[in-house]
């Protein structure tokens, strides 16, 4: 196998090395990797994104998933019913009178915007935006000033 190689060898042609054929294929080389890397990276950041957005996707419904604690959900009965208290104060309502109307009313509106059912399925995640929400929540009660003359 030795005598092959070295009889292989003998035959081949010595030739000069030019610096610049060895240059422009090196150049071209390179060109060629860059644009294998930049097509790779391309798609790389492609699938990153479709995973991260994966992940959002999931980490919301996770979020939404996860429901008041037992404390959380009495901490919202009783913000609630302060606000019932102050809705009837401030509209000259009697609170004993007018509650069963105004409840409903409150839980509606936490309800709707938190798509959920009950206020038990609201999302323990955002009980801070929760209870900022029953602070600011403003219901309409004029129909049940009627009511009350």
């Amino acid at each position: 196998m030795s005598d092959i190689i070295l009889k292989e060898n003998k035959e081949i042609e010595k030739k000069e090395l030019n610096i610049n054929d060895l240059i422009k294929g090196l150049v071209d080389s390179q060109t060629v990797m860059n644009y294998a890397f930049a097509g790779f990276k391309t798609e790389t950041e492609q699938k990153f994104n479709e995973v991260n957005t994966k992940i959002d996707e999931h980490d919301i419904l996770i979020k939404r998933r996860i429901q008041l604690s037992p404390n959380e959900a009495k901490n919202i009965k009783d913000k609630v019913k302060q606000k019932v208290k102050d809705i009837c104060e401030e509209n000259g309502l009697e609170y004993h009178k007018m509650k069963s109307k105004v409840f409903p009313r409150i839980y509606k509106a936490i309800n709707d915007k938190n798509q959920v059912a009950t206020y038990r399925e609201l999302p323990s995640f955002y009980f801070k935006e929760i209870m900022q929400d029953i602070e600011v929540l403003e219901i309409n009660v004029n129909d049940l000033k009627h009511e009350v003359a």
